[in-house]
């Protein structure tokens, strides 16, 4: 027996709403922002869809770094991804030693396309962290020469992380 591997449903939503107020002697005023979006994810291989999941969840890096590999990496259903392409992708600095960063950044080589401008370039996010990318136009994996995600790294022996990936 086969097994078939479906998305069933992802949605990812972001808002940011902020007020500042001033006052003086010309009166107050309320002045607010706002930013947000929701990419929702359906079954399929086109642009806001996807097949598989993986996850990494709670992973101790320990003083090292690690490469997100999504041809080999595991789908929730312990079968090797072979994702073709990337919808999204969260990553999240579980725990760690406080004022540390977990840096998230496009491996030297073999990196997925478009998704940070060169090798090196990424994010840091301090414990408790988090950061979504969601696509709205799918990012091509070319297994053996594009198929690195992401390259986490970190400079203490209690750095968890948790990873999510959507794709097909």
């Amino acid at each position: 027996m086969s097994t078939v591997e479906r998305l069933e449903f992802a949605k990812i939503t972001a808002q940011m709403d902020a007020l500042m107020s001033t006052s003086g002697t010309g009166g107050s005023q309320s002045l607010p922002a706002s930013i947000g979006g929701t990419a929702t994810y359906s079954n399929g291989t086109g642009d806001l869809q996807g097949t598989k999941i993986i996850q990494i969840y709670n992973t101790n890096l320990s003083n090292t770094n690690t490469d997100i590999n999504v041809t080999t990496a595991l789908d929730k259903a312990g079968v090797a991804a072979a994702l073709a392409k990337v919808s999204a992708f969260a990553v999240k600095y579980e725990s760690g030693t406080a004022g540390t960063y977990l840096t998230v950044k496009q491996p030297a080589s073999n990196g997925v396309s478009n998704i940070f401008l060169a090798a090196g370039d990424g994010i840091k996010l301090a414990v408790g962290e988090w950061h979504v990318f969601p696509f709205q136009s799918n990012r091509a994996v070319v297994a053996s020469t594009g198929d690195l995600l992401c390259n986490i790294v970190s400079t203490v022996t209690d750095a968890y992380y948790s990873v999510v990936v959507i794709g097909s």
